[in-house]
């Protein structure tokens, strides 16, 4: 019997996640999302005859849920075994890892394209609807079709929540009716 070690060829399909609402409106932020399909298994080497010993697991613990098999396809790169097929037509038993030979894009340049249109459209639906957002934009002179939303609700969630402690610890000291602090030592 012979062993082959095989490598996949896969596409990678890219295509933008947009959730709209009746009306037209984006409700949450548009994401690029990928699914990829196998093409086909390429030999990684010529075949090997006999069978191939797996890579021992060095494991503490004696419990083991979800084993899975690994090999070294050269002194620093260790792959998966995904699976294992023994074809007796040819007397083979083929090895499929999880090593990626081929990766060929597909609609990657249109989608990343189409990624930046609905991401703009979205920044300037969240930002035009929050005063706070827009504000801080405009007083930051932020694009508001290229600025990172989730960078912006970080910033204006810590600047909103330091604001009521500075407010909270300032009663603790007398003021003039100017509101300036008379503080004593």
């Amino acid at each position: 019997m012979q062993t082959v070690i095989q490598g996949k060829e896969i596409e990678t399909t890219y295509s933008v996640k947009v959730l709209r609402d009746d009306a037209g409106k984006i409700k949450s932020k548009p994401e690029l999302i990928t699914a990829e399909k196998i093409i086909k298994w390429t030999d990684l080497f010529p075949a090997i005859d006999g069978e191939v010993k797996y890579n021992s697991t060095s494991s503490t613990s004696w419990l083991t849920f979800h084993t899975t098999n690994k090999i070294n396809i050269s002194a620093d790169e260790e792959v998966e075994i995904v699976d294992q097929i023994y074809r007796a037509d040819i007397n083979t038993l083929q090895l499929h890892t999880n090593k990626v030979v081929v990766d060929t894009p597909m609609n990657k340049t249109e989608s990343e394209t189409e990624l930046k249109i609905v991401l703009a459209e979205y920044n300037r639906t969240v930002i035009e609807s929050d005063e706070k957002m827009s504000a801080y934009c405009k007083l930051n002179g932020l694009d508001i079709e290229t600025v990172d939303i989730d960078d912006l609700k970080k910033v204006l969630e810590l600047e909103t929540f330091e604001v009521p402690l500075m407010v909270k610890d300032l009663w603790h000291f007398p003021m003039y009716a100017s509101g300036s602090l008379l503080i004593q030592n």
